[in-house]
């Protein structure tokens, strides 16, 4: 087997191994308050000084200009990711444990373009999601009493498409990563990049 592909091979084991054990290593790090941001910011970093201590024992000076490129993108993204993260609980965990504190009757809980994939988790609540503001005020105009979480924004739309407001529970600040671009990560504005989610309820 040509020595390229060798190489190659156990690159990838050890990426793969590295990737599939990295909830072990997360774990006693959430545990001590650390977000997932900063966590981010450091696995970035220890990449790019591994990717520098193979040039150095491969001796593959010739790539070195495309390492010092690629690390110091990487280090900047993960710098970034640092500087807009804060310690746990995240704000999904914040809104988690609002909703819990206020379901006080088992109401049903809708979210609405917001924490779609992990407040279910978090909070223990198997909830309703609505994709357009219409449907969201249609689920408000329901008799019972139904818990929303949306971004403050969306509230209001809701509001507008129901004809009347919406009681204010609680709220946090989130900052949506999937949505940052690379002016965000090169000069982040938490005025803009920064937004509301709220809890509230229809009665």
């Amino acid at each position: 087997m040509p020595s390229r592909i060798a190489v190659g091979i156990v690159l990838t084991l050890i990426s793969a191994c590295a990737f599939g054990s990295g909830a072990l290593f997360a774990k006693p790090v959430y545990a001590a308050g650390v977000g997932w941001h900063v966590l981010m910011a450091w696995r970035f970093a220890i990449g790019a000084g591994l990717a520098f201590a193979a040039v150095a024992a491969w001796r593959a000076w010739a790539r070195l200009p495309l390492v010092i490129a690629v690390a110091g993108a990487v280090v900047l993204v993960g710098v970034q990711f640092g500087a807009l993260s804060g310690k746990r609980p995240e704000a999904v965990e914040q809104m988690a444990a609002l909703v819990r504190q206020h379901r006080t009757a088992n109401e049903p809980v809708a979210i609405y373009k917001v924490f779609t994939r992990n407040l279910g988790f978090y909070s223990g609540v198997k909830l309703l999601e609505a994709f357009e503001a219409d449907q969201a005020a249609r689920l408000a105009r329901s008799p019972e009493r139904i818990l929303f979480v949306a971004e403050a924004d969306d509230v209001k739309a809701i509001e507008a498409e129901l004809g009347s407001s919406l009681q204010r529970l609680g709220h946090v600040q989130y900052v949506n990563t999937a949505n940052l671009r690379l002016r965000t990560l090169i000069r982040p504005d938490p005025s803009e990049e920064v937004v509301d989610v709220l809890l509230v309820a229809n009665r």
